[in-house]
């Protein structure tokens, strides 16, 4: 390699570390029409569209670096979910396996998605249905612009753990939504009462396939300092105390099924709920 591909490359590397992605591709995409700098300016490519979440140039320039170069389990890992975005099943299974992620690593397996907009951030619960692929499975407030039963990517890197009394999950950062549902959401609030009674209602929805949340215990905690790379979330559904009247939300495909669910709940425990909405 020669001096002014050297310097070039340097350039490109500088201008990547700054964040001037304008000038960096411009120079990386001139080293490549040039075929100069060996794998690099694809390599890098690869890994600056994929940072933009710009799934068809990042899947092109990661397959274009990838015999020549030597970090391929990094490659491997954009063209897994970079193919997942764009519906390249086989190619994306190649890479998963290449990774050594298989069926039994992620099916029926939950994590916490880590969800942020200009107004909102939270943590919500999804069901993973493929390496990089969960379906929501929180109910989401209505001024949110995602829904349960969303089909949703997310990056397989985690970024800290939460948990509940029953369970830990790791939390992985969402990518990007691939399929909207339309479920039609409910929120009623419910008669105090005790945990038991509050547990029979989670398992009449889960037995009529209805999902359930509790919207007046959403709060997210992190826990320790601002540096804290991996901070714990708790992802608590209810207090333990009884006595304590919840604000909760249901989803299903159809109204009946809601009031089907409440209903069945209302005779077994003889506790009501008022307040009953469409959102």
């Amino acid at each position: 390699m020669n001096q002014d591909t050297l310097k070039l490359l340097r350039l490109a590397k500088g201008f990547l570390g700054s964040e001037d992605d304008f000038k960096a591709v411009r120079i990386l995409r001139k080293l490549i029409k040039e075929k100069r700098g060996e794998h690099y300016p694809a390599e890098w490519l690869a890994e600056l569209y994929f940072k933009r979440k710009e799934w068809k140039p990042a899947l092109y320039y990661a397959q274009s670096s990838f015999d020549a170069s030597e970090k391929k389990e990094k490659l491997n890992y954009i063209i897994g979910i970079a193919a997942t975005a764009r519906g390249k099943v086989s190619l994306a299974d190649k890479a998963w396996k290449a990774l050594e992620v298989f069926e039994q690593a992620w099916k029926g397996i939950y994590v916490g998605l880590y969800y942020e907009t200009y107004n909102e951030k939270k943590i919500y619960r999804a069901e993973m249905i493929s390496p990089c692929l969960a379906r929501v499975s929180s109910i989401p407030f209505p001024n949110s612009t995602l829904c349960v039963g969303d089909i949703v990517l997310f990056d397989r890197r985690g970024t800290g753990s939460a948990f509940n009394e029953e369970e830990n999950i790791e939390i992985y950062p969402f990518l990007g939504r691939q399929k909207r549902s339309f479920y039609k959401v409910f929120s009623c609030r419910l008669e105090p009462c005790t945990l038991s009674e509050f547990r029979m209602l989670m398992y009449l929805c889960q037995r009529n396939q209805v999902f359930f949340d509790v919207w007046s215990n959403t709060t997210v905690h992190f826990l320790g300092s601002k540096k804290q790379k991996n901070p714990e979330i708790y992802l608590g559904l209810v207090d333990a105390n009884a006595g304590k009247s919840h604000y909760i939300a249901l989803a299903g495909q159809r109204k009946l099924d809601i009031l089907k669910v409440l209903l069945d709940w209302k005779g077994i425990t003889h506790k009501s709920y008022d307040l009953l909405r469409k959102h």
